[in-house]
């Protein structure tokens, strides 16, 4: 008991803070039931662009300490308790509050200021975020999330950077909510920050790691990956690069987006490995996501996702060096089962649509049945809208079960020995003079 009191003694920018956070909740009744939206009490101590406008520039650190629903308080709780502790006991008390204050200031400020000039213009995006308001502090919380990462050694450092920067980077350009750009800010903050506080010197790179480039390039990928889920929870309204808030969106069940993500971590979790058949398949996926996107998407082009699956591409070609040319030989044994697949699933999705093409608005021809089932293999939501129960049954089962057939295959082709095959002889020397 006395070590653990003595411990708390080294944190009390993060007590006083958790206190204030629990007492604020507490009292206006957050902490227990969500706010009425038009609560005026919550609404006057709310942050945003408005509130600067009209001169409550205090709304910066009352908002801080409000939020509209019970979940937020355990969520940034947690994330301020541990992250925001752990970095205090290192830097001490002064350091971590001053990390705390920049970062969420500059993460409320600086997009409101971005959002000014573009209120009540024509793109859809700015005009909607520069009329909203915001509260909490999870801005501040990521910003310290980055001014830690100047803590940690190479080769940790750069890699929990990239994986956090893509992640947040991604929320912007896909969902582009307030909250995602006050995030993305604020981590950018807290990078340049940290290295001042932790008191550090900039260091420089010594030569390029072509492993160390590799398991980089798959945490970007990871990164776009874990905002799939975040985005299917809380579904965003276009993103920086879409059309602006999307008025019909197509929902996707749990299972089917957990198993996106399963099929997006197998092909970044074979990218490290110095093999080209993991290099092909990543730029095979991320052409098709940019064609779905792009020419096989429902009404509107989903934008955010081409961007996306184009960041990733120009990374995985300008990285190209990183892997070998040549594959295995016996990989081309699993690019043939998956072509047989690839036809034997178009087949049988394209006749199910067929037979229940009255499920479906507009009643689809055999151009939109065969755009339909192009967009079912990047689980991209396609031109046909579901008129009912069955017609939204149809588009889950076949969803899933391209989802549950290609995760089998990857696990195979990349994972599994036998889909890989074995290098010959010929290979490995012919590898190794290249090289």
């Amino acid at each position: 008991m006395s070590r653990f009191l003595r411990g708390l003694g080294r944190i009390p920018v993060t007590l006083v803070t958790l206190a204030v956070l629990l007492t604020a909740g507490a009292v206006t009744g957050t902490l227990f039931a969500p706010a009425d939206p038009d609560d005026p009490i919550i609404t006057t101590m709310e942050f945003g662009l408005p509130a600067i406008r009209e001169g409550r520039v205090w709304t910066v650190f009352t908002g801080a300490i409000t939020f509209r629903d019970p979940e937020f308080y355990l969520f940034v709780g947690a994330m301020l308790g541990v992250g925001l502790g752990l970095y205090e006991r290192r830097v001490g008390s002064l350091r971590a509050a001053t990390a705390l204050i920049v970062t969420h200031t500059a993460g409320v400020v600086v997009p409101a200021l971005l959002l000014w000039p573009l209120a009540g213009s024509s793109w859809r995006w700015a005009s909607t975020l520069a009329g909203e308001l915001d509260s909490g502090l999870s801005a501040g919380g990521f910003g310290v999330a980055a001014a830690a990462t100047a803590l940690l050694s190479p080769p940790w450092r750069a890699r929990w950077r990239t994986l956090g920067t893509a992640f947040l980077v991604v929320q912007v350009l896909k969902s582009g909510l307030l909250w995602d750009l006050e995030h993305c800010t604020a981590w950018l903050t807290g990078l340049a920050l940290g290295p001042r506080l932790a008191r550090r010197a900039r260091e420089h790179s010594h030569g390029r790691d072509r492993a160390e480039d590799r398991k980089l390039i798959a945490l970007i990928v990871a990164g776009f990956a874990l905002s799939i889920v975040v985005e299917s929870v809380y579904p965003g309204i276009g993103g920086l690069v879409g059309p602006g808030p999307l008025d019909n969106v197509q929902e996707r069940g749990i299972w089917l987006v957990l198993l996106e993500l399963v099929i997006a971590l197998l092909i970044a979790g074979a990218l490290p490995r110095d093999q080209a058949t993991a290099w092909w398949f990543a730029v095979a996926g991320t052409i098709a996501v940019v064609v779905n996107s792009l020419v096989n998407a429902g009404p509107q082009p989903r934008t955010g996702d081409a961007v996306c699956a184009g960041l990733v591409l120009f990374v995985l070609i300008w990285f190209r060096g990183c892997w070998p040319w040549r594959g295995d030989r016996q990989a081309w044994r699993s690019v043939g089962t998956l072509v047989v697949l690839v036809i034997v699933y178009a087949a049988l999705t394209a006749t199910a649509i067929w037979v229940m093409r009255g499920s479906f608005q507009p009643v689809p021809q055999l151009r939109e049945i065969a755009r339909q089932t192009g967009s079912r293999f990047t689980f991209t939501a396609g031109p046909l809208t579901p008129a009912d129960s069955t017609g939204l049954g149809v588009l889950r089962v076949t969803g899933v079960a391209w989802a549950v057939i290609f995760i089998g295959w990857l696990v195979w082709a990349l994972y599994s020995r036998n889909g890989r095959g074995r290098v010959s002889a010929a290979d490995s020397a012919g590898r190794e003079l290249a090289e």
